[in-house]
């Protein structure tokens, strides 16, 4: 379970960080609130993340990016992801998503295999 945070806090879990699965998906509560994850669901405040992985940054069909995002030439991969997850706005400057980033290396490693796997990669 994810105990409350404020504002540009990190969330924080009680699932031991050896269980990189259980905890990936803990972490991935907080992109939720903006994002979907599966096949054939909505976007919502952020664009569908299923099939993120391999495609052009800012080209899922229906959703307005960011000219920053749109023009970056970025692909999604799991090294990008990392980069974007540290510090989204210090990655792209000219972004428009406001979270802040996940400091612990370990915790972007445990939320992105955990979203290689739910986002059929």
């Amino acid at each position: 379970m994810l105990a409350a945070c404020d504002a540009g806090d990190e969330p924080q879990t009680a699932v031991s960080p050896g269980d990189d699965t259980r905890r990936g998906e803990l972490l991935s509560y907080a992109c939720q609130a903006c994002h979907t994850l599966s096949f054939g669901d909505s976007h919502q405040i952020g664009p569908n993340l299923f099939g993120v992985f391999g495609r052009v940054a800012g080209t899922a069909p229906g959703f307005d990016f960011s000219t920053a995002l749109r023009e970056s030439g970025l692909v999604w991969s799991p090294e990008a992801l990392d980069g974007w997850l540290a510090d989204p706005a210090g990655f792209l400057p000219g972004t428009t998503m406001t979270f802040t980033g996940y400091q612990l290396p370990e915790d972007r490693a445990a939320l992105i295999e955990f979203l290689v796997k739910a986002t059929g990669r």
